[in-house]
């Protein structure tokens, strides 16, 4: 279904200086999209992308309000295996070798959100990138 969305750039950030690997931030946005908001019962659905510089690290943030991660492996579960998803495992490769050498990381931690009664609201990705000194 519809949804809308935001991208926020931390205005401390230079476009132009601020180097993002390829494609790193693209399999949680489409993670986001496929598995989270496109199941979203009512619509209503939003994608955030906010893009922070805390001096040493970049810290990009990928987080919808989708049906959670794990009612959307609930409904993977229940449907018939048309298609293999590698994409967390290519993610996960990739990442490893992004960081292969490195002596700091980039990492990436996934939250599971909650509203006030406890009922899955969403899912928050944080990806934090070093920044060179």
């Amino acid at each position: 279904g519809a949804f809308s969305y935001e991208i926020d750039v931390d205005e401390a950030l230079d476009p132009h200086t601020t180097d993002i690997p390829p494609m790193l931030l693209q399999p949680y946005v489409e993670n986001a999209i496929l598995h989270g908001l496109r199941h979203r019962p009512g619509g209503g659905g939003r994608l955030s992308i906010h893009l922070m510089n805390q001096v040493t690290h970049l810290l990009c943030v990928v987080a919808d309000n989708g049906i959670g991660r794990a009612a959307a492996a609930e409904r993977k579960a229940r449907t018939p295996k048309s298609h293999v998803s590698r994409g967390t495992v290519l993610t996960d490769a990739r990442l490893h070798l992004l960081n292969a050498g490195q002596a700091e990381p980039v990492s990436v931690v996934t939250i599971d959100l909650r509203d006030e009664t406890g009922k899955p609201a969403g899912t928050r990705v944080e990806i934090t990138i070093p920044l060179p000194v």
